[in-house]
C-alpha cells in the first residue's frame, strides 16, 4: 500500500470492508493489523482524526495507546505494525524525534517476526528516519545517539544495495532515495569554509542526481507514494542548501503526485511549510514569459 500504485481511496474500501468484517467475526488478532492501516489512511487523506496532529495514529478507527492492551508475547507482529504506521505517520509529517522512537520500538519488535511482509516498508522508512533525526540539530547533541542512528541506517543501506541489485524493479529508486539521504547526512553536514565550495557544489549535483534518479525509477515503476515522497526530499535538499530556484518544482511535483496518490493532507503540509517558495517559483515564472 505504501509503495505500490493503488490510490490511497481505493486502500480505504478494501481496508474498511476488511475492519467491519473483522469486528462483526470478532476477528480480535486481526483487526489490529486493519484497523492501523486504516488509520493511517484516514490521517494521510486528512478525515477520521481525533487529533490535528496527523502523526498521532488516533481517530475513527484506530487509537495508537491500543498498543498498551496487547499480549508482548503472542502479538509481537501487530506491536511491530503499529510502531510502524507511527513512524511511517511521524517522518512524513516530518517529527522526526518521535519517528526515531517509533522505529527503535518497531525494529526491536520486528526481530521476532522473521519473514514479516512489513518488515520490507519498515526498513525502508527506518533508515531515512535515521538520516532525518541525525540532521535535526535538536535531536542531535549527544555524539552517542548521532553515531547510532548513522550505524543503524549504514546496515540497512547495506541490505538495500544488495537487495536492489535482486530485484532492480522493486528497490532500486528506494536504494537511489536512500542514497541521496545517506550522502545528504553524512557529506553535507559539516561546516562550509571557503575552500570546499568546489568540492561541496560537487557533491550537492551529486546528491540531486540521486533524488533524481529516484524519482525516475519510482515513475517507471509506478510507485506513486515513493515518488512523491523522493520529490519532497529533492525539494527539502534544495531548500536547505539554498537552491530555492530548484526547490520550487521538486515541491510542486510531490504535491502533484501526492494528490494523484490521494494524500490530500500532505499536500495542505507543504504547501503551507513551503508557500513563499511556490508563490516565488510562480512569479518567476511571469518574469520569463514577459522575457
Amino acid at each position: 500500500y505504501f509503495g505500490g500504485n493503488t490510490p490511497l481511496f481505493k486502500v480505504e474500501e478494501q481496508a474498511s470492508f476488511f475492519h467491519k468484517q473483522c469486528l462483526a467475526y470478532r476477528q480480535d488478532h486481526i483487526i489490529y493489523q486493519v484497523a492501523p492501516l486504516l488509520q493511517v489512511v484516514y490521517n494521510l487523506r486528512g478525515k477520521g482524526m481525533q487529533s490535528d496532529d496527523h502523526s498521532v495514529l488516533k481517530g475513527d478507527a484506530f487509537d495508537e495507546d491500543a498498543v498498551a492492551s496487547l499480549d508482548l508475547k503472542t502479538n509481537f507482529a501487530e506491536i511491530a505494525m503499529i510502531y510502524g504506521y507511527r513512524m511511517i505517520l511521524a517522518y512524513m509529517f516530518h517529527d522526526y524525534m518521535k519517528a526515531s522512537e517509533s522505529a527503535d520500538n518497531s525494529r526491536n519488535y520486528l526481530k521476532k517476526a522473521a519473514g514479516f511482509c512489513e518488515t520490507l516498508w519498515s526498513r525502508f522508512y527506518d533508515v531515512l528516519v535515521s538520516c532525518a533525526v541525525v540532521r535535526c540539530r535538536t535531536s542531535c547533541k549527544d555524539p552517542s545517539f548521532r553515531k547510532k542512528k548513522l550505524a543503524s541506517a549504514q546496515e540497512l543501506l547495506t541490505r538495500y544495495r544488495l537487495m536492489a541489485k535482486e530485484a532492480p524493479d522493486n528497490f532500486e529508486n528506494k536504494l537511489y532515495l536512500i542514497e541521496a539521504e545517506w550522502a545528504f547526512t553524512t557529506t553535507m553536514g559539516t561546516k562550509r569554509n571557503k575552500n570546499d565550495s568546489a568540492d561541496r557544489l560537487r557533491n550537492e549535483e551529486a546528491i540531486l542526481d540521486l533524488y533524481n534518479n529516484s524519482i525516475q525509477r519510482a515513475e517507471t515503476c509506478k510507485f506513486l507514494s515513493e515518488e512523491a515522497l523522493a520529490c519532497e526530499r529533492a525539494g527539502i535538499f534544495c531548500v536547505e542548501t539554498g537552491r530555492v530556484e530548484m526547490a520550487a518544482p521538486f515541491l510542486k511535483r510531490a504535491c502533484q503526485v501526492y494528490l494523484h496518490w490521494g494524500a490530500k493532507a500532505k499536500v495542505k503540509q507543504i504547501e503551507k511549510l513551503y508557500e513563499h517558495l511556490l508563490c516565488f517559483d510562480e512569479r518567476l515564472k511571469k518574469k520569463r514569459v514577459c522575457y
